[in-house]
């Protein structure tokens, strides 16, 4: 992973199965994880579905803070584009 960039995971809500996809991927990231990644974890409440939503980066991320302001926005707006 590029020390510079991240990414954005969205847990699929098709078949009503979107909490154990977040459980599952929350319990690789424990134990696969060797300390050089950061996972920020967010949920989003719509009138269809909740969807859970995870932002993974290095530690050294040289972005890090703009990043999860930026995040931290997106999913505060529920996805939509932050005018």
């Amino acid at each position: 992973m590029n020390e510079d960039r991240a990414i954005i995971l969205v847990c699929d809500t098709t078949d009503g199965k979107e909490k154990k996809r977040e459980k599952l991927f929350s319990k690789w990231f424990i134990r696969h994880n060797d300390g050089s990644l950061i996972k920020y974890d967010a949920s989003i409440k719509t009138e269809n579905y909740l969807l859970y939503v995870s932002m993974l980066l290095k530690v050294s991320n040289p972005q890090r803070e703009m990043l999860l302001t930026t995040f931290s926005e997106i999913v505060s707006n529920s996805f939509y584009p932050i005018d």
